[in-house]
């Protein structure tokens, strides 16, 4: 009854047609014909293989299943087909909205599906917080007026002459390497939080000529663009330009072209940024070249480039070995694989599927999944290591955990979702799965007890070795100075002296407050002779100016601080050049550089201000932040690798010397978040900089290196800590995190 009813209902008319709407082109894929077409309403194209797209321009809602087998198996002999597959087929098009259906009651169907693609719209949109999409307007017209001006960028000799110009800025950079290396910033000043605004700037602007630069292409060769958007990449805002059109340009060197066509204005931009950033002086354009510098070349190397991630490298490979959705069709083989190797589960031929080199194929799916994975997790634990060093640890764990939806839980739903297809289960080998499993689990609890090297990542400021440092004990201005840095200076000399007018008047109105107690006190003695009840105020007199007399010796002490004095003999070291704003600025000026140069007569010097060392600079120790919850895995004798900002050579190989057995008081101003430094302090009621999380000093020697650095300058560290397996690692985070005994 089933088949005869199966019979009836091939044989009866199919209420189905092709969109009359949609754009059908031939074009030639590995030696065979295929039909790309373009679904003007949602801007999607499809690429079908002769046979398929015969059987939907067949479709005129009068031809039954069985009247298109037979007209199927006619025009494509030897090939067989099925109703049952046509039907399968053509419901797979219908649900991709490429046919429309004459029956009654389809709005109702039509409206589901359409709720049902906004939900999925929705969940791929948040699915990946670092690259946001949402579309915009139709830029078409506009890209036809910028064609007219800048098209014949994508000509042969303007690529040639571009070429020549960007290797010419290469060349810049290997023949003055080392000057290059030497004028770069430290990546702690580059990706600082001066530079966020700056870099954002920089790669929303780039972004935007980079996406101009496709649709312009795209114009150019004969396509369309009629979707311009807003992306927020890294959270930063950019454009993005829908060029899937170029799939309707038959020639294969024209859709690579248009898909090289951002990295190619990029390489043009950066070329161009090369020279100004080398020819300019610090600054805000300096700056800004650099940035377009770093944009155009990492960012292009990691990302556009790589055909491992789905961007304008892939598109390129796709189309340069005419195998369109590559990514796919390696996904689909690799599960295949695993479908059929681990599970048991046959797999019916699919034409659809490459049928040589797949293991090229599996390969590529393998790398490029480990490539995506590699670069999101670094991105991420990037962005998570720099919101947590603000205080912004919540947000961190926020884009981990958006991380992770996309990397992990989103995949194994998808999977689990595959297996519990009613009936996919019964195919299932339980032995193979049982063994397949069974070596998935043993590999990983493996992978989790292999133990690799563990570092304690910290900051580093260079010191002279057991040099003492010299603070301003009474605040005031500079009015003298005694002594120049690179002098030699014995204990107790004057460095430098302070004026403090408010000071002197607290002192002098202190002193005449003293000298009345003192005279009200003789005068009562005098009267003790005449009157009795003199006697009983004479102790609180002399109590009285006993109280005035140490208040006006106090200040006096103050007032002779402002004489500030070498505390050893030593060579007077003065500290990092830095720039320090009043906290009264509205009526005091602030300081520079150092506060022994010349400019800064009249500056400011808050109390507890470190204004320089005194000790022998021939031999340097670095002094490194280490924070508490890392202190247990540092001990004497630990190895170091140090290394300062513009090092040309291998970091600096030292040991643990001494460990600070109690907590910084104080943070180093060249360390101060404040000043541009990786701590974050906060100021106590004395004025002094504490840190804000608990840290501990650990010093370690470094030999015969003071030539070649600057005292004070600020460097990376990395603590050796024996070595960790990624169980402790994830037992250590989850007590650090949730707060509770393991």
């Amino acid at each position: 009854m089933a088949n005869a009813a199966w019979v009836s209902s091939s044989s009866r008319p199919l209420k189905l047609r092709l969109r009359p709407d949609l754009t059908s082109r031939a074009q030639q894929y590995q030696g065979r014909q295929y039909w790309v077409v373009k679904d003007p309403l949602s801007l999607r194209y499809y690429r079908f293989e002769e046979e398929e797209y015969t059987l939907l321009s067949w479709l005129d809602g009068r031809t039954s299943l069985e009247q298109l087998r037979r007209r199927f198996e006619s025009r494509f002999a030897p090939q067989k087909i099925t109703a049952a597959e046509i039907h399968q087929f053509f419901g797979t098009m219908f649900r991709q909205s490429l046919l429309i259906s004459e029956s009654a009651g389809q709005g109702a169907e039509l409206l589901k599906r359409r709720h049902e693609s906004n939900r999925k719209r929705w969940k791929s949109l948040f699915s990946n917080l670092l690259a946001l999409r949402f579309r915009g307007i139709d830029p078409d017209r506009v890209l036809g007026r910028l064609t007219l001006l800048f098209g014949w960028l994508f000509t042969l000799p303007a690529a040639l002459l571009a070429l020549l110009f960007g290797c010419t800025a290469l060349g810049l950079v290997a023949i003055e390497s080392e000057a290059v290396m030497a004028k770069l910033p430290s990546a702690r000043s580059f990706f600082g939080p001066s530079n966020w605004l700056w870099l954002a700037v920089t790669l929303s602007i780039t972004k935007v000529i980079h996406e101009l630069g496709h649709g312009i292409a795209c114009r150019r060769f004969g396509g369309r663009c009629h979707e311009m958007g807003v992306m927020l990449l890294l959270f930063m805002p950019c454009l993005y330009c829908n060029v899937t059109d170029s799939w309707m340009i038959p020639s294969r060197w024209k859709r690579a072209t248009i898909a090289a066509a951002g990295m190619y204005v990029e390489f043009i931009l950066a070329a161009l940024c090369t020279f100004l950033w080398w020819f300019s002086q610090p600054g805000l354009l300096n700056t800004l070249c650099l940035n377009v510098m770093f944009v155009g070349s990492v960012t292009t190397l990691l990302f556009n480039a790589n055909p491992l991630m789905r961007y304008d490298g892939y598109y390129i490979l796709s189309d340069l070995i005419e195998i369109p959705n590559l990514r796919q069709k390696a996904n689909a083989v690799v599960q295949r694989w695993f479908l059929s190797g681990c599970l048991g589960i046959k797999q019916r031929p699919d034409p659809f599927l490459p049928h040589r080199h797949r293991a090229w194929f599996a390969a590529y799916a393998i790398a490029a999944h480990g490539y995506r994975w590699v670069i999101s997790v670094t991105i991420l634990w990037f962005l998570y290591q720099l919101l947590d060093s603000y205080q912004l640890k919540v947000l961190g764990q926020l884009l981990l955990l958006s991380g992770a939806y996309g990397l992990i839980i989103k995949p194994l739903v998808t999977h689990i979702r595959f297996l519990l297809v009613p009936g996919r289960l019964s195919h299932v080998n339980p032995l193979r799965a049982f063994v397949s499993g069974a070596i998935v689990l043993t590999l990983l609890g493996a992978a989790m007890f292999i133990p690799f090297p563990y570092y304690v990542a910290c900051d580093a400021q260079l010191r002279p070795a057991d040099a003492t440092t010299v603070f301003v004990d009474t605040p005031g201005r500079i009015v003298e100075v005694y002594a120049r840095p690179g002098q030699r200076v014995e204990a107790g000399a004057p460095l430098m002296r302070l004026e403090n007018e408010e000071l002197l008047h607290q002192l002098a109105e202190a002193h005449g407050q003293w000298q009345a107690a003192e005279t009200q006190l003789e005068q009562m003695q005098e009267r003790r002779r005449l009157e009795e009840e003199a006697w009983d105020l004479i102790p609180s007199l002399s109590e009285s100016a006993r109280i005035m007399r140490a208040h006006y010796e106090r200040l006096q002490g103050d007032v002779e601080k402002l004489v500030i004095r070498a505390p050893c003999d030593g060579i007077l070291l003065a500290p990092l050049d830095r720039t320090v704003h009043s906290e009264e600025s509205d009526q005091l000026p602030t300081w520079q550089g150092s506060p022994f140069a010349a400019r800064n007569r009249g500056a400011w010097l808050n109390s507890a201000t470190a204004i320089a060392q005194v000790g022998e600079p021939a031999q340097l120790e670095a002094v490194l932040a280490v924070p508490q919850d890392q202190l247990e895995f540092v001990s004497l004798g630990s190895e170091i690798q140090v290394l300062m900002p513009h090092q040309q050579s291998a970091p600096l190989a030292t040991q643990v010397k001494r460990i600070a057995g109690t907590r910084m008081e104080d943070v180093p101003e060249a360390l101060d978040q404040r000043n541009g430094g990786p701590i974050v302090a906060e100021i106590d009621s004395n004025g002094r900089a504490k840190p804000q999380q608990a840290m501990y000093e650990v010093s370690c020697q470094l030999a015969d290196e003071a030539d070649r650095f600057a005292i004070g300058q600020v460097g990376q560290a990395r603590i050796h800590a024996g070595e960790r397996n990624m169980a402790q690692r994830l037992v250590r985070y989850a007590k650090q995190t949730f707060a509770f005994e393991l």
